[in-house]
């Protein structure tokens, strides 16, 4: 998921997946503060991201480098879109991970 608060990070880790939780955000303070919830990893990107695409881009090559997605893999980004409107969580989306 991409949050700018950790706030629909903090809701889904509330009820204990047995998936991992990855949130990425911009802010390191948003980070710190979602290192201490139950289940949730977060990663800090400094990639300044505009469309749908971009996102879903970003996440993928990063989840990669951090060797947390393997290929062909299905991953759930949830999101506020548009993201410079900061929405609250209005997107959901299913990407699989795409062959390197």
């Amino acid at each position: 998921m991409f949050t700018k608060s950790g706030f629909t990070a903090r809701l889904v880790a509330r009820y204990r997946p047995t998936s991992p939780v990855i949130a990425f955000t911009p802010d390191e303070r948003v980070a710190r503060q979602l290192q201490l919830v139950w289940g949730v990893r977060p990663l800090v990107t400094d990639t300044e991201v505009g469309t749908l695409d971009e996102i879903v881009q970003m996440v993928e090559r990063n989840l990669r480098e951090a060797k947390l997605a393997l290929p062909g893999e299905r991953i759930l980004i949830l999101m506020g879109h548009p993201i410079r409107d900061k929405p609250l969580t209005n997107l959901m989306r299913v990407h699989r991970i795409r062959p390197a």
